[in-house]
């Protein structure tokens, strides 16, 4: 099998880490060698691009990692996951097309949609990884990934100052990682596993056609999680300017340090957490409530920091035109606190299997952050952003706890996998 929890959890969390601090280098080298409009045009293409590919994915990292059953072979995951990432390619210029973007916004848009294909067929690799508690893999391969991805991307955006060809470096440098790194591990782990798993891409027609039946409500819940994230963002591109849209993804761009952790803590834990699930519901309820007390610290501790030193943590980073948003970051590290609650409980229902029932609690959350923004955007510009997430995310916290006690009060664990592969 793999390591041990704590070991995994150090793993991932060192390589959660060490790549949002990457990630987050290149927003900051965005924002120092370019302007505040660069920074904008990066966070369109990132928040158009992000809802198709996350939908596509279809989640099935965490449906294969959660597999306790083994119901799917990786070669299944990895075949469905190469027929959607092109799908996603061909969404993404249909799109660039239909919103009639500047030649610049829409070379940004293409090439960070091209870049997410890349990471899609990684991620698959990382649902093989994870389901076999192999998280050193994974950390590796991101710190591999972020660190190549920030040193190229720097160095295009200095000899050119073109944020065109930064993400140029970046869409290659990711293909490179998944070719040079993730795939090689991949089939290593194969010839070492007591079971064959596959290799290979399998494009048969009926098992991937039960499969992306049973992932299908884990995408749409994808998608709609995006849109929540997202949604504010198409708010203050239309009603305020793309500047202003550079200033809120940066600002915003630090709630990913509680959700960096809190992932961490999730994917580490989320194939124990089905294993308990099946077979152990005490030890599933006292791993639940300890990664939610973790995760409760950690959003307080993140509220405290930005509340003491958010104004200068912000003009060192970035400069004083992003400092006089600290009142900003607040709210917005408020509700990336609560968000840490309303993930681990995600996963917890993940871990139960609960996928369908996850679509209309998350569609009910993009409808109020939608009027939220609709309502506040106009009128506060990104303080009515940063309040349309921190209560959305308050209501996901209730509706996902909610969903984790439905799920303790069943009688025998129920897994959808099974219902599907029945009924064909």
């Amino acid at each position: 099998m793999g390591f041990s929890l704590r070991r995994n959890f150090s793993w991932t969390l060192a390589g959660n880490l060490g790549y949002t601090v990457c990630q987050w280098g290149m927003m900051v080298a965005l924002a120092q060698l370019g302007n505040p409009e660069m920074v904008g045009q990066y966070a369109l293409g990132l928040a158009l691009t992000a809802p198709v590919v996350l939908f596509l994915n279809l989640q099935l990292r965490m449906v294969q990692a959660t597999d306790a059953k083994r119901t799917y072979l990786f070669a299944d995951y990895l075949g469905l996951r190469l027929l959607m990432a092109l799908l996603s390619l061909v969404v993404i210029a249909v799109l660039t097309v239909l919103f009639g973007y500047d030649p610049t916004t829409a070379y940004v848009v293409l090439l960070v949609g091209l870049a997410k294909a890349f990471e899609a067929v990684s991620d698959v690799y990382y649902g093989l990884f994870q389901q076999r508690e192999r998280m050193d893999l994974i950390s590796k391969s991101l710190v591999l990934r972020g660190v190549g991805t920030l040193i190229l991307f720097v160095i295009c955006l200095f000899a050119t100052g073109s944020v065109v060809w930064a993400v140029t470096a970046q869409a290659v440098m990711w293909l490179v990682s998944l070719l040079l790194y993730d795939a090689k591990n991949g089939n290593r782990l194969a010839l070492a596993a007591p079971e064959p798993f596959g290799t290979k891409p399998a494009f048969q027609r009926q098992r991937l056609w039960m499969l992306t039946r049973l992932a299908l409500p884990m995408g749409i819940a994808s998608l709609l999680t995006n849109l929540n994230f997202n949604v504010p963002r198409y708010f203050i591109e239309h009603a305020w300017s793309v500047a202003e849209l550079g200033i809120y993804a940066a600002l915003a761009y630090l709630w990913l340090a509680n959700q960096t952790i809190i992932n961490a803590l999730g994917q580490t834990a989320s194939s124990r957490l089905a294993v308990y699930f099946q077979t152990n519901r005490t030890a599933f309820k006292k791993l639940l409530l300890k990664l939610t007390a973790l995760g409760a610290g950690i959003g307080a501790f993140g509220v405290l920091c930005a509340w003491l030193f958010g104004a200068t943590f912000l003009e060192l980073s970035y400069g004083p035109e992003y400092a006089l948003h600290a009142d900003v970051l607040l709210v917005l590290m408020i509700g990336s606190g609560i968000s840490n609650l309303s993930s681990i409980f995600w996963y917890g229902a993940t871990a139960a299997r609960l996928f369908k029932a996850q679509v209309p609690l998350f569609a009910l959350m993009t409808a109020l952050v939608t009027a939220l923004s609709w309502w506040l955007v106009p009128v506060q510009g990104i303080m009515g952003a940063a309040i349309a997430m921190t209560v959305g995310y308050a209501f996901l916290t209730l509706a996902t706890l909610g969903l984790n006690l439905y799920a303790l009060r069943k009688g025998e664990p129920h897994d959808e996998s099974a219902t599907i592969v029945s009924a064909n």
